[in-house]
């Protein structure tokens, strides 16, 4: 599902990362690592990505 820029915060980068570095750049279901910025993509097979429970990302104050 692509992503739909708009209905993000203007800082959703940010906060994504943050999460992202939270967790150790580690899937928090299986434990897969994912590849941080400027890894060579060789290495990583995956792809971190942050998701909203409730499905409405410009909802979200940081309960990530």
């Amino acid at each position: 599902m692509p992503m739909i820029r708009a209905r993000y915060p203007d800082n959703w980068d940010e906060i994504a990362t943050r999460v992202k570095d939270a967790a150790n750049w580690r899937c928090t279901q299986c434990g897969k690592p994912c590849r941080k910025p400027g890894v060579e993509w060789p290495h990583f097979a995956f792809w971190l990505m942050i998701t909203h429970p409730e499905w409405f990302p410009n909802t979200s104050e940081g309960e990530e």
